[in-house]
């Protein structure tokens, strides 16, 4: 059997670039989101799974703000991208504001 290497990112402070299922407005900064799943693509293997909508109490990630990126950062167009944290973690766990 060979090796398997294996990352576990588990800083509640990491932060992610996701990209959304929708239109997300700029007032979703320090709201909650959960991430959704849709089918991944049978032909290269990739799975998708991107930023649900904004939910109003606990979720599983935090909307820190767009990302810089200017491919991807029209927040008027659906799939734009967002840098989001861990809201739901052992250590974390806040339906509150930033």
């Amino acid at each position: 059997m060979g090796e398997i290497d294996a990352f576990v990112y588990d800083d509640p402070n990491m932060l992610f670039e996701v990209q959304a299922n929708a239109t997300i407005a700029q007032t979703a900064v320090g709201d909650n989101c959960d991430q959704v799943y849709a089918a991944g693509s049978t032909i290269n293997g990739q799975s998708k799974s991107e930023l649900g909508a904004v939910a109003g109490a606990t979720a599983q990630f935090r909307v820190v703000r767009i990302c810089e990126d200017p491919d991807n950062s029209d927040i008027a167009s659906a799939n734009s991208n967002w840098i989001v944290r861990f809201n739901e973690h052992l250590y974390y766990n806040n339906a509150a504001g930033i």
